[in-house]
């Protein structure tokens, strides 16, 4: 995937169309523009930005399949790897901008459970949905409020 990025005046020549390319990578899932506008909340795999997320020895090939979530701060380049010591694989994520925390749906054996970080914070709790199987997840915009839709056998 590659992330082009543009702000209103900068990045964005409007006479040819073309963009400046912050991020070119295969693994690359989703972006997010985190509430404070810094930073992005990036999905992909372990070996994105120079191998940060991996896990495993040099010599072993990672699964970039497994989703991982970094935080990349855009005024420095500084990207750090919220989700590298985490087992869950993540499947989706959404940042609030009514609390500041992070929400992700994450695999998790043979469930797909939600998860939070809040803000500040460096570890994740997860959130009982009462459900083993969350297909869906939503942030409310003004309010720390999350709506999941999923089953259970």
């Amino acid at each position: 995937g590659i992330l082009a990025l543009a702000q209103p005046g900068e990045g964005l020549d409007l006479d040819t169309g073309t963009v400046d390319t912050l991020f070119a990578d295969g693994w690359l899932t989703s972006v997010a523009i985190g509430p404070d506008g810094d930073r992005l909340l990036v999905q992909a795999g372990p070996s994105a930005f120079g191998g940060v997320g991996r896990t495993v020895a040099e010599a072993v090939t990672p699964n970039d399949y497994d989703g991982q979530l970094y935080l990349w701060t855009l005024a420095d380049g500084s990207v750090e790897p919220i989700t590298r010591d985490l087992a869950p694989a993540v499947v989706e994520s959404r940042w609030s901008r009514a609390d500041g925390a992070i929400y992700a749906r994450v695999r998790d054996r043979d469930r797909i459970v939600v998860m939070r970080r809040a803000a500040g914070a460096l570890d994740w709790q997860p959130l009982e949905a009462g459900i083993d199987a969350v297909e869906h997840l939503a942030v409310a915009a003004s309010a720390p409020v999350v709506e999941v839709a999923g089953s259970s056998p």
